[in-house]
């Protein structure tokens, strides 16, 4: 099984080669894609300002997937249509202010960490 899961994890940035831990400074973050093996499939480098769903449908594109796993952070109905579309099933919770909250699996969404620990 193939996943797509999405984090910003801030210990990341201590596990990257020596090169690419210099381009990086104090306002950008490292976002990852990971198989369901937990090996990293994409990473791309964003401004430390910018919200991570913005950056997500990079993430996917090209990539093929069965689940799309990601934070609260990535709760967006375009992102959840984006995954659907490449045939993949969405597990990503709503946020608190949503009037119709996402219901979602709590097993599959428990996946989240490989991408932590990659």
């Amino acid at each position: 099984m193939r996943h797509a899961a999405f984090d910003s994890p801030s210990s990341l940035l201590p596990h990257l080669p020596k090169t690419l831990g210099n381009l990086c400074g104090f306002g950008t973050k490292i976002l990852g894609a990971v198989n369901g093996l937990g090996l990293p499939v994409r990473l791309i480098q964003t401004p430390g300002q910018a919200a991570d769903v913005m950056h997500a449908k990079k993430l996917i594109e090209g990539n093929p997937f069965e689940l799309g796993i990601g934070d609260k952070g990535y709760d967006s109905q375009a992102l959840v249509d984006a995954i659907q579309k490449q045939g993949g099933t969405a597990v990503l919770p709503s946020r608190k202010n949503q009037n119709m909250p996402r219901g979602i699996d709590g097993h599959l969404y428990k996946e989240r960490n490989l991408v932590a620990r990659f």
